[in-house]
Formats: C-alpha cells, sequence, structure tokens
C-alpha cells in the first residue's frame, strides 16, 4: 500500500481530477441511457416466479398485479344500505376503470366469506390486466378511497397497492449531517469531522451511477440504490475514519505529510482493504440462493461497498 500512497500524494491533484472525471463519465452515460431497475416476479428462480409465467400464458388477468380493498364500518355492520351502497359503487367505477381485469365484490354470492363473521369489516380483491400502468393503480386507489368518511373507513393492501420505498435524499443529508457533527464532537477540527464525510459521499455518488448502468446488463430492484445508499454511506465513513485518524496521529508525532500517508495507508489501509473485502464477499454470499432480483441488490451493494 505505501508505493500507491506515495504515488497518490505525489499526483494528488491528478487523482481528483481522475475521480471527478469518471464521476463525470458514468453521470454523462445515466443521462444517455438512464437506468433499468425493476421487480419482474417473472425473472426470478423461485416457485412462484414459474407459477407466475404460467399464469401469464394461461390468462392476461391472472398474470397481472392485484390488491385488496378492505372497509369498516365504525359501530355497524358492511352489509348496512349506506355503506353496501357506497362500496358497492365504489366497486362498480373500479371494475369499469381502465386497466382493471376483474372485482371480486363481497355484495354477491360467491363473495360472502369475504365479510368478518361479526359483519363489521369486509374486502374486494382487485385483480389489475398484466404491465398495466402506475397511473391507472393511482386511479383505482383514488375510486376505492373516495367513500371512505368518519363512519367507513378504508384501506388498501397486496402487490399492486404496495409502494416501494425510495430514496430519500433528505434523509441522507440529515444521516451524513449528524454524522459530521459527531465527527466534530469528538475531534474538535472540521477538516478531519469532514474528510471521512467526503469521501464517502464521492465513493457512493460515483457507485450509485455505476449501479444505475448496471442496471442494463443484470436484474436490479429500485431498492438497490437505497440498500446500497445506507451501506456505502456507513461503510465510507468508517473506514476513512481508520485512515484519517491514523494519519492525524502520525501527524502528531512529527511525522511530514508523504511519510504520514505511507504509513497510514499501509496500517489501517491494509485493514480496511480487508475488512472491505470481507463485507463484500458476505454480500455476494447472497448469490446462493439463486433469487435474480436477490442476486442484483447484492451485486449492487457489494459494487457500492467496494468503491
Amino acid at each position: 500500500m505505501s508505493p500507491l500512497a506515495r504515488w497518490c500524494h505525489r499526483h494528488r491533484l491528478a487523482v481528483v481530477l481522475l475521480w471527478v472525471g469518471l464521476l463525470l463519465a458514468l453521470g454523462a452515460g445515466v443521462g444517455a441511457v438512464g437506468s433499468a431497475f425493476g421487480n419482474s416476479p417473472t425473472s426470478q428462480n423461485t416457485d412462484s416466479a414459474k407459477a407466475t409465467a404460467l399464469l401469464e400464458r394461461a390468462s392476461n388477468s391472472a398474470a397481472g398485479k392485484s390488491g385488496r380493498v378492505v372497509w369498516q364500518v365504525a359501530g355497524g355492520k358492511v352489509t348496512e344500505p349506506a355503506a353496501e351502497r357506497a362500496m358497492t359503487g365504489a366497486l362498480d367505477r373500479i371494475a369499469d376503470a381502465p386497466g382493471v381485469a376483474s372485482v371480486s365484490s363481497p355484495y354477491t354470492p360467491a363473495g360472502r366469506a369475504q365479510i368478518s363473521e361479526d359483519g363489521g369489516t369486509a374486502y374486494a380483491a382487485v385483480a389489475f390486466e398484466r404491465d398495466v400502468a402506475d397511473t391507472r393503480i393511482e386511479h383505482v386507489k383514488e375510486l376505492a378511497t373516495a367513500p371512505e368518511s368518519g363512519s367507513l373507513h378504508i384501506a388498501l393492501n397486496g402487490q399492486a397497492f404496495t409502494v416501494n420505498p425510495k430514496p430519500n435524499a433528505v434523509a441522507d443529508a440529515m444521516g451524513i449531517a449528524l454524522a459530521f457533527v459527531v465527527l466534530l464532537l469528538v475531534f474538535r477540527a472540521v477538516w478531519v469531522a469532514a474528510l471521512p464525510i467526503i469521501t464517502a459521499i464521492v465513493g457512493v455518488g460515483t457507485s450509485a451511477v455505476a449501479v444505475m448502468l448496471l442496471s442494463h446488463v443484470i436484474t436490479l430492484s429500485d431498492t438497490t440504490l437505497t440498500l446500497g445508499s445506507l451501506i456505502g454511506l456507513g461503510v465510507g465513513i468508517d473506514y476513512a475514519l481508520f485512515i484519517v485518524n491514523r494519519h492525524r496521529a502520525n501527524l502528531k508525532a512529527g511525522m511530514g505529510v508523504a511519510e504520514s500517508t505511507a504509513k497510514a495507508l499501509n496500517t489501517s489501509g491494509r485493514a480496511v482493504v480487508f475488512a472491505g473485502l470481507t463485507v463484500v464477499v458476505a454480500l455476494l454470499g447472497m448469490l446462493t440462493l439463486n433469487v435474480g432480483i436477490i442476486n442484483g441488490m447484492a451485486i449492487g451493494a457489494a459494487v457500492r461497498t467496494s468503491w
């Protein structure tokens, strides 16, 4: 590690420009082709994926997403005229909505089992057509919750109505700010506290655009970026802190900057490389499950960690 550290110190401006150039090049690539994240169940090597594939070949409606509209009447029964009239109208509008394949209502003889024993709660199953647009699902959500009132409570569940978490820039910024405050309190030096965070942000940012491009090659879940950010920021700040702390101690001991950099990389740097590789191996251990979307998440997180 010492020769690498000395070379980087001698050519520090070139190293910084190389990182900036790499980030800009990857960013330009993402700007040109975008990302291709997805959660297609038929791309997974599981029994449920095989069943979904069979359903797709047999029926357009059976292959689509599905969800449930659940409602409860406060202090009454769902079969009361007012509640039944409101929900029957909503279910009829849902059945006529674009992208909806079928609606199973509890207000039919075949759907009586969808009403609870006490009569206070009921649900309707909604099946969508294959590859239905998200905008149409949102429209169905609006139709389903429209009758809600003080006495009629409505909730949605199921695959179609479940929203996957998206990357939250505000949460990431708050985490970074809190980490900076903690480091500042510990080291009482702005630059020492900021350096591990800067290196982590650069690493996470560069790896994020790399993962976006990688999504065109392998199946990656749209939660991969969130998972990668959590691991990348945590590992990046933690590992950089080891090296910065050792470098700071060397400088206090009277070493020159070049000598201190080489020694810090040769000691703490070796430990960081070993620890990082251990995390990467652990993440890639998920490949043994042989489930496509989990494989993608493992590879994506490993890329973020190793960067």
